[in-house]
């Protein structure tokens, strides 16, 4: 029996896509789109995965769409350890800032570019995590930009996001009692003439001024007063901390700043004496218009203005390659924020180059994007669903620099306050069948349980029926419905799913099979859908045909046997068809011995043959296989048994009767082989001397966690006996008397009942009614396994439960008849 080979998943992906595929153009390629995974996930947050083929490639891609009309939803950044050196995880990030109740970190992706490798001017404080460019986080400013390439993603504290068209213009100004003096950047380096403001979160906590010119620096360290903070576009009041110095690389004190200049910059903070208050301000300018931002990333190019795709490749060099790469935008209301990676560098994801990410942005529903850092940094990362694309490195999260987060502000609840359904499929195949995932959420929306199993589920009838188990949609209907879901507190939730017929093939897993009159196999079918995806089929959903219904047939998909022989079943669908040939095997006792007492049944063997003399082997029916031996040599050790004897029909054991006598046994195996040719070696207890032993085999057990039929019929290759024996020149002598199958559910009291020679009973079938012909004082009706199924008196008819194998067993004159009858309709 050959086992079919299944194509069940398409890549890596394919979890029951049932989603339209819909097409997307990508720069100048026609991509085919599925969505592999679709679920809120948090307070107006869902995440979306899709698979995109192409003529010759595939991509990954993995976004957020966020809500940011909602009031429990937030978008923060974060800089890595809250200082400009020491790069994290995106998941170490989310998870060090959340706080329970108050912002839980649900969501994000990685941010700008950053330092991979060196040291700060002092050359030894090592500056590995800090943003390349302009980095804010909770309205402090970390970093400001260096380069008139920086492109900027920043969000207001009432959640309007912007996207600058060139470099932000951070420039300030400080001011005293009598003058004022402009601010150049935020912890950057610091040009002849201009004032630099440095931070707390500063490499090494100083200002980091060093080289040749650093003797020709000014500096001096300011506080906040009382109440102020440092944000934005909001003037913060300062007083002067002690005296200013020059080429000191000063310490910058906790929660304090220093500014450092040279050239003009020098008079200015030189005017500067301790217990001055003076004021600082950092506006920030968006492309002309200024803008508080409290959170804010870099990156390069802009990629997407206006829903066109920029031609801004020339901003980059790895612009044109196919790498990972990450990006974030927005609507054109600006209500939805979209944060997205595609993955690249993998066997199922080339990678895409940025104008290429722009066309994804776009379909995502952006109108404005940005490229961040990409590359092994591309991380999208959720706190229930972990991290849910595959990084480029093996799957391991790089330490990045920066971050782009969505909060939950929401109260902390643990309790589910409502469901809804997991990727619910937007069209399933006739035929299909469908189990959906439920996942539950608080009642602020946020996902707090991905295994929900207490829910049942209904449908519109047009579209299909609901199996037993309450939670299997089966697809037999077509047309537009409705699948719902309900729990025992009353949660609900619903979905939209149109069943259409769109089956190119179907396969049956096995070509054939080998069954009893007692167990009933669900036909394992699989289809082959229009888009090419491989799913299986309920076989309920096929019409079954049997070449000899009296053998076996199919009812709802479930093949049942009826008496010894041979029948092939033919299942179609939709126009497909294919064959499975069934062989019934129906035991005829509980236990049958196998040993069939012809002198080869089994092929004896000794090893080595130099260590055995005067060997002898009979066997019959009666008294078994016996073996006798002198032993010879100490080399003599083994003994084997072959015989490639198939086991009959679906045993639950086989049984082996052993009296090694005298012999010591070391070892005892049994191997047995199945279909697939594959051997499966069992070591079986080790027999005692002079007694019989019986020594069983349980079948699935060792075949397996779970009975498949695939395994069948079975075939017993060989046993081996090791031995320790020492005592040369005498003679042994082992029996096996028997080798015996048991089957279970086999009753020699009901099903022996033979029919009385000569007495024919006049039965005929009418529809699942047997007739009797005539009234009779009793009739008895047993199934196969010997249980009483139904019983009546002084009756011309007994009814049957369902199709299947009976034994009638008729009380009439003082007399009994018994006879096997089949109902197969």
């Amino acid at each position: 029996m050959k086992l079919k080979i299944y194509l069940w998943l398409v890549l890596w992906l394919t979890v029951c896509n049932s989603y339209a595929s819909v097409t997307w153009k990508v720069w100048n390629t026609d991509y085919r789109v599925d969505t592999t995974f679709h679920a809120k996930i948090g307070p107006g947050t869902t995440q979306t995965s899709l698979l995109l083929t192409g003529p010759d490639t595939t991509l990954t891609v993995f976004y957020l769409t966020v809500d940011l009309t909602d009031p429990y939803v937030d978008i923060r950044t974060v800089c890595a350890t809250d200082h400009l050196a020491g790069a994290q995880t995106v998941t170490q990030m989310a998870e060090s800032h959340s706080v329970e109740g108050e912002s839980l970190y649900f969501a994000g992706i990685n941010g700008g570019f950053f330092a991979m490798s060196g040291t700060a001017n002092d050359g030894k404080t090592s500056i590995v995590g800090r943003p390349h460019h302009a980095s804010v986080a909770e309205g402090e400013i970390y970093r400001t930009s260096t380069s008139a390439i920086c492109r900027h993603f920043g969000i207001t504290s009432d959640k309007v996001p912007y996207l600058s068209n060139a470099s932000v213009d951070f420039t300030g100004t400080i001011t005293t009692a009598t003058d004022s003096y402009e601010i150049s950047g935020v912890n950057v380096n610091a040009g002849n003439n201009k004032i630099i403001l440095y931070t707390d979160k500063m490499p090494g906590q100083v200002t980091q001024v060093t080289g040749s010119s650093f003797p020709m620096y000014y500096e001096v360290a300011l506080m906040p007063k009382a109440g102020e903070r440092l944000v934005p576009g909001k003037p913060c009041k300062m007083t002067v901390k002690g005296a200013w110095a020059r080429g000191t690389n000063m310490v910058i004190p906790d929660g304090g700043y220093v500014i450092s200049g040279k050239g003009l910059a020098g008079p200015f903070i030189q005017s500067l004496n301790d217990g001055d208050e003076v004021e600082v301000n950092l506006p920030m300018s968006f492309d002309g218009e200024t803008v508080m931002v409290e959170h804010l990333t870099t990156g390069n190019p802009k990629i997407l203005g206006n829903g066109e795709v920029l031609n801004t490749e020339g901003e980059r060099a790895d612009a044109i390659e196919w790498h990972p790469r990450t990006s974030i935008g927005y609507s054109k209301d600006k209500k939805k924020l979209i944060m997205l990676v595609c993955d690249g560098r993998t066997e199922i994801s080339r990678g895409v180059r940025t104008r290429e990410l722009a066309d994804l942005m776009r379909y995502a529903g952006a109108d404005e994007a940005l490229n961040l850092d990409g590359g092994g940094s591309s991380t999208l990362y959720t706190s229930m669903l972990g991290v849910r694309n595959y990084p480029s490195s093996k799957g391991v999260q790089r330490k990045v620099g920066d971050g782009v987060f969505v909060v939950s502000t929401a109260p902390a609840s643990s309790f589910v306050g409502g469901i809804d359904f997991a990727t619910p499929p937007h069209v399933i195949s006739k035929g299909e069948e469908y189990s959906p995932t439920v996942y539950g959420y608080n009642a602020y929306g946020l996902l707090i349980n991905t295994e929900v199993s207490n829910y049942t589920i209904t449908c519109d009838e047009r579209i299909g029926y609901v199996k037993a188990d309450g939670k299997t949609f089966v697809a037999d209907g077509i047309g537009l419905g409705k699948i719902y879901a309900r729990t025992p507190a009353g949660y609900t939730c619903e979905m939209e799913v149109v069943v259409k017929e769109d089956i190119d093939n179907i396969v049956f897993r096995l070509d054939s099979i080998v069954s009893d009159c007692h167990y009933e196999y669900p036909v394992e079918v699989s289809m082959t859908k229009s888009t090419g995806e491989v799913v299986p089929l309920n076989p309920s959903a096929l019409s079954w045909s049997s070449s000899d219904e009296h053998v076996a047939f199919v009812e709802n998909g479930v093949l049942k046997g009826l008496q010894n022989g041979m029948a092939e079943i033919c299942g179609s669908i939709s126009g497909v068809s294919d064959t499975l040939k069934v062989k019934v095997q129906e035991p005829s006792k509980h236990v049958l011995n196998i040993n069939d007492g012809t002198p080869d049944w089994l092929k004896v063997s000794f090893t080595t043959s130099a260590g055995f003399k005067n060997t002898s082997v009979t066997n019959s029916e009666k008294e078994g296989l016996q073996i006798s031996f002198l032993y010879n040599s100490t080399s003599a050790k083994t003994i084997s048994l072959a015989g490639d004897i198939p086991l009959y029909s679906l045993p639950d054991t086989l049984r082996i009767h052993i009296n090694p006598g005298e012999v010591k046994v070391k070892t005892f195996s049994c191997t047995l082989k199945l279909p697939s040719k594959k051997t499966v070696a069992v070591d079986l207890p080790i027999p005692e001397a002079n007694k019989e032993n019986i020594c069983d085999i349980a079948f699935p057990d060792v075949l397996g966690d779970v009975f498949d039929i695939a395994n069948y019929p079975l075939v017993l290759s060989h046993f081996t006996l090791g031995m320790d024996i020492n005592t040369l020149g005498q003679n042994y002598r082992i029996d096996i008397p028997a080798v015996e199958l048991v089957y279970n559910y086999y009753n020699e009291n009901a099903s022996d009942v033979q029919t009385i020679e000569g007495k024919s009973l006049d039965l005929s079938v009418s529809g699942r009614t047997i007739l009797l012909g005539k009234a009779v004082d009793r009739v008895e009706l047993y199934n196969v396994s010997g249980c009483l199924v139904s019983l009546t008196e002084n009756s011309n008819h007994i009814s049957t439960p369902g199709i299947g194998m009976y034994i009638v067993r008729i009380v009439t004159e003082g007399k009994v008849f018994s006879q096997k009858i089949w109902i197969n309709r």
